[in-house]
């Protein structure tokens, strides 16, 4: 559990998802639509970089990668937005009000959509828009460059990325933070 906080930013997605699908049935079924996106789009992507399809055709890919991957981002940001206090309130206490934990999602998707009223509505231009400047790069890359399946977290006491700078102490009591946070 310990690579949570330093290791590859896969095990953290994966963590969030693991702990969605338990108690979202919709969550699961939408990031198993969401992988099969990915996995069609990059293909898609391939292809047009060889020159064997037409860049239009990324259009049903790009609308079924925004509305699942939409989702799952706004699924990942409430779990966070939940946990966040829990997990402050109890690393203060396992570390005897010495450190103030707070943990940050950071989605590829770039935007002020977490600033809006209707978050889902701007995420959703702004899934767009990112969509359509990294269009170039994922074509020559042959992959997709924007969704849920590049997100991170960032664990941060007193405002230091333990993930980096954190002593082995430290990023334990993160976790069990965290897990404490989560039951």
């Amino acid at each position: 559990d310990i690579d949570l906080v330093d290791g590859a930013p896969s095990l953290r997605r994966r963590y969030l998802d693991i702990t969605l699908c338990q108690i979202n049935n919709r969550y699961l079924r939408s990031l198993q639509r969401y992988q099969k996106v990915v996995l069609q789009r990059n293909h898609l992507l391939r292809r047009i970089g060889e020159g064997k399809a037409k860049i239009h055709e990324l259009d049903f890919w790009d609308k079924e990668l925004i509305e699942y991957g939409g989702y799952i981002i706004l699924q990942r940001y409430e779990l966070l937005e939940t946990l966040n206090p829990l997990s402050r309130e109890i690393h203060c206490n396992l570390t005897a009000g010495c450190e103030e934990l707070e943990i940050k999602y950071l989605p590829s998707v770039e935007g002020e959509w977490l600033k809006a009223a209707d978050q889902s509505l701007v995420l959703g231009r702004n899934f767009q828009d990112n969509l359509a400047v990294k269009q170039g790069r994922e074509i020559a890359q042959g992959i997709s460059l924007v969704g849920p399946h590049r997100d991170d977290l960032q664990f941060i006491a007193n405002r230091v990325d333990l993930g980096v700078y954190g002593s082995r102490g430290q990023q334990r009591a993160v976790v069990q933070s965290l897990k404490l946070a989560e039951a």
